[in-house]
């Protein structure tokens, strides 16, 4: 069995593609749906910046172990860290 987290519909997430991520690659969204599941919700990420029409876009599903509570913002502090061995 996956992992539950207690997302609903309007939450801001951020997905992660694998662990260790640099933050370049994590993206930010928004939950249209949570799946029956539990497990998983459709999840928009693209939208030219129209967050408050999340709805009028289409959700992709993703799978909660690759999902975080709210929005990562990169920084300058961010991509320094990434770049160092």
């Amino acid at each position: 069995m996956g992992v539950k987290k207690d997302f609903k519909k309007g939450d801001k997430v951020h997905y992660i593609p694998y662990q260790g991520a640099p933050f370049s690659e994590q993206e930010n969204g928004i939950v249209k749906e949570v799946h029956p599941t539990g497990e998983a919700a459709w999840v928009v990420y693209k939208c030219g910046g129209d967050w408050d029409n999340f709805m009028d876009y289409t959700g992709a599903l993703t799978d909660y172990l690759d999902l975080q509570a709210g929005w990562v913002t990169p920084t300058e502090e961010n991509f320094e860290e990434e770049e160092q061995p």
